[in-house]
């Protein structure tokens, strides 16, 4: 499973390249507050967590037809010892890559390869996720964008860990956006995925994160956006009855420069961002121990 990454050593290499002066900018600056409301299903714990998140993607308009988007993202998170099984959480933080070939002015295709580590109180609990994967935008002319991502998951230390973490797996992910009104736009995202080992090797995952969420420009100034949304996580230990449920609500904002700025349609544009479940159901591993 883990020569599924070779092929993200080419576009690590073409992320490093100095791009022409006349290649296009775009992306953007997030910062939001989220409060997470999760239940233990099979322990009967209830518990809330607050953090913030600072998220960020810078892109190049290459010709025509390429883009490349880099994005980054740090998380922190309050959940305590009583919730995690005795593990309290630590931060989480991301990096990923995208590589876009417009093949029409309504059709891109690409590449992503995404590399997370979601920490704990117990180095023994710190795992580190991996994916790669397809991904695709269409625009069928209108208010509407579609976007999809698929990809393999892998937790590269799970071997010397307490648990497997997203070993061995895969992600699937679906999206729309509406851009049909003046200065607002609402995304929706649905999120599948499954993993041979999770808490243990014979005990595999199975995820499903589903969110809606929404920006709103300001009038005066569009380059700044104020952000919103909702997002239902559950994340399975098959094979026993360990299972997490998780609702969070995020509230932020967001600076867009560059290209971005002056565009209505980010998912149009390529800022898709990478799938939310690896590093969070890495994340929750300690909890399903």
């Amino acid at each position: 499973m883990r020569d599924i990454f070779k092929p993200a050593i080419p576009l690590a290499l073409l992320a490093g390249m100095s791009f022409p002066a006349h290649a296009e900018r775009l992306g953007s600056l997030g910062l939001s507050y989220t409060n997470h409301s999760g239940e233990s299903v099979s322990d009967n714990i209830e518990e809330t967590s607050h953090g913030l998140t600072a998220d960020y993607s810078l892109g190049w308009v290459l010709g025509d037809r390429n883009r490349i988007i880099i994005d980054a993202l740090y998380r922190s998170d309050t959940y305590s010892a009583n919730m995690a099984e005795g593990d309290p959480f630590g931060d989480q933080a991301q990096i990923g890559l995208h590589y876009q070939y417009a093949l029409s002015e309504r059709l891109s295709l690409g590449l992503f390869a995404g590399h997370g580590r979601a920490d704990h109180d117990d180095p023994r609990e710190d795992y580190i996720v991996n994916f790669i994967g397809l991904e695709g935008i269409y625009n069928p002319g209108g208010h509407f964008t579609f976007f999809a991502q698929l990809g393999a998951v892998d937790s590269p230390n799970s071997d010397s860990q307490s648990s497997s973490g997203y070993d061995n797996g895969e992600i699937y992910r679906l999206g729309v956006t509406y851009t049909g009104w003046e200065r607002t736009s609402v995304l929706f995202d649905f999120e599948y995925g499954q993993s041979d080992e999770y808490e243990d090797s014979n005990e595999p995952g199975e995820f499903l994160v589903v969110g809606l969420s929404g920006e709103t420009r300001l009038r005066n100034n569009p380059k700044w956006a104020i952000n919103y949304g909702i997002r239902y996580g559950k994340y399975n230990a098959r094979n026993d009855d360990d299972n997490i449920e998780e609702t969070s609500v995020t509230l932020g904002a967001r600076y867009y420069f560059g290209r971005s700025a002056a565009s209505s349609n980010s998912v149009a544009d390529g800022l898709i961002g990478l799938p939310y479940t690896p590093l969070r159901a890495s994340a929750w591993t300690p909890a399903l121990d």
